[in-house]
């Protein structure tokens, strides 16, 4: 009989994240994935609300989970940052909590994995309500340390890097719970004539192509798209505006009333797999999902528009490590480009630096990781 592992997610939640690792877990004989979306456990009318407060709350660096923790002292699991977001009746929450223990006792899972701070505050207050005894995993879906996602309660972690590790670790938790497996995201890999063809379908041949990405539909791709769509026919344009079907709808407007031919705008259903193996640059929002795709195939990528301290911090260690260029400002993201071609694309200290950082199967490894501790074995 198969292992079960439930997949707590939320609708913050990058589908990219979600759907690799349901794919990732198809093949195998002895573990079946079950993933439990925030539809499913809080009903559709209550997601919407609570995504739009999740998300106004992101637009407000200052507005904090917890206070900052004083240095040099653990973080107790009382203190977790994991809490629920403010607009939480006690009616909503219970119905979800019900939920969530009636899919564990349905599905009887080895292990509960969690990919937001949300589904890990959930699955803690789940756990202790209900009395049951199944492990809490998280996946870390960032690549700095998160304080909101950390819980000295959980246990374990798979971090995309040993200085998210390190972190952890710094704040008590333990080093062998830790595990560097990369983020669970592969990115698709087309032959040079299947990239010309899907090139051709898109855009002009003989120009090079930029894929703007607007994430889950933030409305500071407008500005950049502004910006970059007067650049003329230099280049190709590839706009995704995202899940904003408003801000999609404005940009298609305006490219069809300036009769901007070197702009496609691309919706939110079309293969992100394909756009980005035409794009030479990709310029985007943050959409860790994204970052990591495009990094995996290659390709040079330029950040703005950082709504907290978490994804600034995401951008500047990315930036550190030589694998992103930080546009702080909308105008930033036009001379990054401009910089980019003319000091040329393929860079072989770029690629030097992405060997050293990048894991190059972290889904087959994540899933791998999953598997092996939901069959109880030891995990070095």
């Amino acid at each position: 009989m198969k292992k079960n592992i439930l997949l707590l997610t939320s609708s913050d939640v990058d589908e990219e994240f979600v759907n690799a690792l349901k794919d990732s877990f198809k093949p195998l004989k002895e573990v079946r994935l079950t993933v439990l979306t925030e539809e499913q456990y809080g009903g559709n009318a209550t997601t919407r609300i609570k995504t739009a407060l999740r998300h106004a709350a992101v637009r407000l660096p200052h507005r904090r989970t917890v206070a900052p923790k004083p240095k040099n002292r653990r973080v107790k699991s009382s203190e977790s940052a994991a809490e629920l977001p403010a607009g939480e009746t006690k009616k909503s929450l219970n119905k979800k909590l019900r939920r969530i223990r009636n899919a564990i006792l349905r599905f009887e899972p080895e292990r509960i994995v969690v990919l937001s701070p949300y589904a890990m505050g959930l699955a803690h207050k789940a756990k202790k309500k209900s009395g049951f005894k199944t492990e809490i995993f998280g996946t870390a879906c960032a690549f700095t340390h998160d304080n909101t996602f950390f819980d000295l309660a959980a246990d374990g972690y798979t971090v995309q890097n040993v200085e998210q590790k390190n972190k952890m670790t710094e704040l008590g938790f333990k080093p062998d719970r830790v595990f560097i497996a990369g983020f669970p995201l592969a990115a698709k890999e087309y032959t040079s004539d299947a990239v010309a063809e899907i090139k051709g379908r898109y855009c002009r041949l003989d120009k090079p192509t930029v894929l703007l990405n607007g994430g889950l539909g933030s409305s500071e791709i407008k500005d950049v798209y502004a910006m970059l769509s007067e650049q003329g026919g230099i280049i190709n344009l590839l706009t995704r505006p995202g899940a904003n079907n408003k801000i999609t709808a404005e940009i298609r407007k305006n490219a069809e009333d300036k009769g901007l031919t070197h702009v496609v705008v691309i919706n939110k259903n079309d293969s992100l797999d394909e756009c980005l193996a035409v794009a030479d640059i990709v310029v985007t929002v943050y959409d860790a999902a994204v970052i990591y795709k495009a990094l995996l195939l290659k390709k040079r990528v330029i950040v703005f528009g950082a709504r907290n301290a978490l994804q600034e911090g995401d951008f500047k260690f990315l930036a550190s490590k030589g694998l992103v260029q930080y546009a702080e400002s909308y105008a930033d993201t036009v001379i990054s480009m401009y910089k980019l071609f003319e000091d040329g694309l393929e860079s072989a200290a770029f690629e030097t630096d992405l060997d050293l950082f990048i894991n190059k199967e972290p889904l087959a490894e994540v899933t791998s990781l999953i598997s092996r501790l939901s069959g109880g074995e030891e995990v070095q």
